[in-house]
């Protein structure tokens, strides 16, 4: 079942977002089928700080949201797609991440670029929740599936740098292919 509302047809100008303090991964369709042939993405960008880990993490994630308020007005984008972040009681690094704030900053990541959404594109983010394309599939499962997706729909793979990735599998997983 497709995220996006209407869940068939063709989407235009699609950014598909995997957010992240440190390293945000972006993926970009121009048209996105829905129910359709798979595509693969026109653009993808890891948004990083200039600054690397030498601030504090308000400053990274001004600096991200910055970088991605460029980007989404230079690609013209239409709709956004922001990974939700998730507390998994199962998994010890959920855990550990919520326990020492690392999930509200997070969050607060996410709230920024939801309004910069609202602001430039003049509509809400379409929230993904994590367990509801992935679940606590590692990063190379996800590398897998793309490569598998890719190689089905006969389109040429090449592997995506880390952040990036998810932000694919998300795309993929709106087009029903993961």
């Amino acid at each position: 079942m497709s995220v996006l509302p209407g869940s068939r047809g063709k989407w235009g100008h699609v950014l598909f977002v995997d957010p992240g303090i440190t390293a945000t991964g972006v993926a970009f369709w121009k048209d996105l089928q829905i129910a359709g042939p798979v595509t693969a993405p026109e653009k993808t960008q890891v948004l990083r700080p200039s600054t690397g880990n030498s601030q504090e993490w308000e400053g990274k994630a001004h600096e991200i949201c910055c970088e991605f308020a460029g980007l989404v007005r230079g690609w013209q984008v239409r709709w956004i797609v922001l990974e939700m972040p998730q507390v998994w009681n199962t998994s010890a690094t959920s855990m550990a991440s919520a326990s020492t704030g690392d999930l509200l900053k997070l969050v607060y990541l996410v709230g920024e670029m939801g309004w910069l959404c609202r602001d430039i594109c003049d509509r809400a983010p379409v929230l993904l929740n994590v367990n509801a394309w992935k679940g606590q599939m590692p990063k190379d499962t996800v590398e897998r599936r793309i490569a598998y997706a890719f190689k089905k729909a006969k389109i040429k793979y090449k592997k995506f740098p880390n952040h990036v990735s998810d932000a694919v599998g998300m795309g993929l997983h709106a087009q029903d292919a993961l």
